[in-house]
C-alpha cells in the first residue's frame, strides 16, 4: 500500500486498529483479519466508496498524505471482539478528531446491491485539476504517418475479408443513415498533383458491360425522378430533352 505507514506488527491477525490521518484525525474498527481489512479500507478510499464520509473526503481532498496504521489491542478470542471495540468506541465516538460514524461495534454491512454512499463526492481527480494528457496531441495530430501507409494486405487477408463481407445486404435505412450523415459535408479541394493521378489512373479504363448498364439504368432513372418532381418548371422539363 502506497503512502501508508502500517505499524502493526507482523504475524498479528485478530484486534483493534486504528487508521491515522497526518491531521490527527482517526478511524478505529476491529477485524478478525486486521492486515486484509486494512487493505480493504485503503482499497474503497483509492476507489472512493468508503462507508465513512469523513474518512472519504479527507483522502480525497490529500491523496498525497502518508497515512498510518497501529495496533491499539490485540484479541485472541473472536467472540470477545466486537465487545472490545465497543469499548473503545465508547471512549472515542464524539471527540473531535474521531471520524467514526457510527457509534456501535458491529460487522460491517454487505454492499451488494446497494448504491456507492459516497456517489457524487467529488475525489482527488475531478476536483478541478487538469488531466495530465490535456492539451498533448495524439501520435495522428504530431504529422506522423500512419503505421499502415504504404502496406498492400496479403492475399490471404483479402481473401478472408472477402469471405466476411459474402452475402452481406445494407438495407434501405442503413443507406439512409449514411446518405444522411454524408448530406451537406463539404470535402477538401483537390491538389493538382490529386487531379493528374486520377487522370492517369482512369486514361484509357475501359469500363465492363455490366457497369455501363448500371450507369444508364442509374441516369434513366434520374430522369424520370426529375420529370415527376412536381417543383419543376415548364423550362426545366424541356432542357431535359434538349
Amino acid at each position: 500500500m502506497d503512502n501508508v505507514n502500517n505499524l502493526i506488527p507482523e504475524g498479528v491477525r485478530m484486534g483493534i486498529y486504528k487508521i491515522i490521518a497526518p491531521d490527527g484525525y482517526y478511524y478505529i474498527g476491529s477485524s478478525k483479519n486486521v492486515p486484509i481489512r486494512i487493505k480493504s479500507h485503503f482499497n474503497d478510499l483509492k476507489n472512493n466508496r468508503h462507508h465513512t464520509r469523513l474518512l472519504q473526503r479527507k483522502f480525497n481532498a490529500h491523496p498525497e498524505w502518508a497515512w498510518s496504521v497501529e495496533l491499539i489491542e490485540q484479541i485472541e478470542q473472536e467472540n470477545k471482539l466486537l465487545s472490545i471495540e465497543q469499548k473503545y468506541l465508547d471512549i472515542h465516538c464524539g471527540l473531535q478528531l474521531c471520524v467514526n460514524c457510527n457509534p456501535i461495534a458491529a460487522k460491517p454491512p454487505s454492499r451488494k446491491g446497494k448504491p456507492n454512499p459516497n456517489k457524487g463526492v467529488p475525489n482527488f481527480k475531478t476536483r478541478g485539476r487538469p488531466s495530465p494528457r490535456k492539451g498533448v496531441p495524439n501520435l495522428k495530430a504530431r504529422g506522423r504517418p500512419s503505421f499502415k501507409k504504404g502496406k498492400s494486405l496479403s492475399l490471404e487477408t483479402r481473401a478472408k475479408i472477402s469471405a466476411a463481407k459474402a452475402g452481406h445486404i445494407v438495407t434501405v435505412e442503413q443507406r439512409v443513415k449514411q446518405s444522411a450523415a454524408m448530406s451537406g459535408r463539404k470535402l477538401a479541394p483537390l491538389s493538382l498533383e490529386h487531379k493528374i493521378k486520377i487522370g492517369l489512373a482512369n486514361k484509357n479504363r475501359k469500363l465492363t458491360p455490366e457497369t455501363i448498364a448500371k450507369r444508364q439504368a442509374t441516369r434513366a432513372a434520374n430522369r424520370l425522378a426529375k420529370i415527376y418532381n412536381p417543383s419543376n418548371s415548364i423550362n426545366q422539363l424541356e432542357s431535359l430533352y434538349k
